[in-house]
């Protein structure tokens, strides 16, 4: 992409990257609130941007002025001439040279054999894993005939687990992936307690007890030697700049909640991505979204539905539970005032669309690379996606 920059994100110690469920306590029990990893797009880009603005000269306590708001915009979604790509988690291939590999979400159709099943000899001529696709003849179902997915028993999802960007190509090429990764093998959560106290007291407020869970990477402040022998696991994020003369964000600064601090670097090499196959003839094509996609409007959430910008009609889809997104203003301004932006549900990364549409405009979409989002905040990295095969298989037309 052109004008396109890629920064490194690695922690000095623990992340406290919190979800979009209220933090409050009105009772005299304990608040409780995970972390969720990789974070929220708002998350990244609201870092970056605040050490893009000090790196322009912003004490990091006034309002931004017009030099820096011309750049950087002023208001959550008003993000100026910059554009960001979707949160990656991403692993270190050679130490050597700092090269670096993007992980992704397994997507919602790969399922897996497990216990007896997969050491069976289906799993041992089959393999471990296996695609949904949408069966040739529909199935009498309450919502009309609709084609539902063929499964065998047993199969288990694959939520949690994560694909590397080899085996998420396999994946986009209609075949099945060679292994998982799992979440909890590349980062941990710690749990911690604290109590809010009362500084005029000095004594601790009543009911204001509470648990985080922060994530804590192979890449930050280690704490054991066997943490020491991981991969080093950091995020990663895709920018791209209207201004060449936009200055690299200040190296060190505050990252998610209580003020954690992340290093932000520069990569000379994009990390390695998945590869998109060649367009299927048939025009039958799969839609997997790398990062969570907020539609305003769901009245094509339907089978033979249009999904927005994609060609063809919606044929199946596998997706998660809506996912809920907020954030914080920390700045007032004439549209929103200073505090927590409201809750919107989002389809999760993961989900998949199976689409049919005439096969020559599918080849020029999967030959315009710059049309891979959907949905509402594509610019700060919401909804973007890549396409690939249906399963591979004999399907009737």
């Amino acid at each position: 992409m052109p004008n396109a920059r890629h920064y490194l994100i690695r922690p000095l110690d623990s992340w406290f990257l919190r979800d979009g469920r209220p933090f409050e306590q009105e009772d005299e029990g304990m608040a409780e609130v995970r972390s969720v990893f990789p974070p929220f797009p708002p998350t990244v880009a609201g870092a970056l941007r605040a050490a893009m603005a000090r790196a322009m000269g912003w004490d990091g306590r006034s309002r931004w002025d017009d030099r820096i708001t011309a750049v950087l915009g002023d208001g959550p979604e008003c993000i100026g001439r910059v554009s960001f790509g979707p949160p990656l988690v991403v692993r270190e291939r050679q130490k050597e040279d700092r090269r670096w590999e993007a992980l992704f979400p397994t997507p919602r159709y790969v399922l897996r054999r497990t216990g007896e099943q997969a050491a069976s000899d289906v799993a041992k001529e089959t393999g471990r894993f296996r695609l949904l696709r949408p069966v040739a003849e529909r199935m009498a179902t309450d919502a009309g005939p609709l084609p539902l997915p063929e499964t065998e028993p047993g199969l288990k999802d694959c939520e949690g687990r994560w694909l590397s960007a080899a085996d998420l190509s396999k994946v986009l090429a209609g075949k099945p992936p060679e292994d998982l990764l799992d979440g909890d093998e590349l980062w941990g959560l710690e749990y911690r307690v604290g109590l809010e106290r009362d500084l005029g007291k000095r004594t601790a407020k009543p009911g204001m007890l509470y648990a985080v869970h922060h994530v804590r990477l192979p890449d930050g402040f280690q704490i054991s030697a066997e943490q020491n022998s991981k991969t080093s696991v950091s995020l990663a994020v895709e920018l791209e700049v209207k201004d060449p003369a936009l200055p690299d964000p200040e190296p060190l600064g505050p990252f998610g909640g209580f003020r954690r601090l992340a290093v932000f670097e520069r990569l000379d090499e994009a990390p390695a991505m998945p590869c998109e196959p060649e367009p299927p003839d048939d025009g039958r094509y799969v839609v997997i979204l790398l990062s969570p996609a907020r539609f305003d409007d769901l009245s094509w959430n339907r089978p033979e539905g249009e999904v927005p910008s994609l060609p063809g009609k919606l044929v199946f889809a596998c997706t998660g539970r809506p996912v809920m997104i907020g954030g914080w203003n920390s700045m007032a301004t004439d549209k929103t005032p200073k505090g927590p932006l409201p809750l919107r549900a989002h389809l999760p990364a993961g989900s998949v669309f199976f689409l049919e549409g005439e096969p020559a405009k599918v080849r020029e979409l999967f030959a315009d690379r710059t049309r891979r989002h959907l949905g509402e905040a594509a610019r700060l990295g919401f909804g973007r996606f890549v396409v690939g095969r249906w399963p591979q298989g004999d399907l009737a037309s």
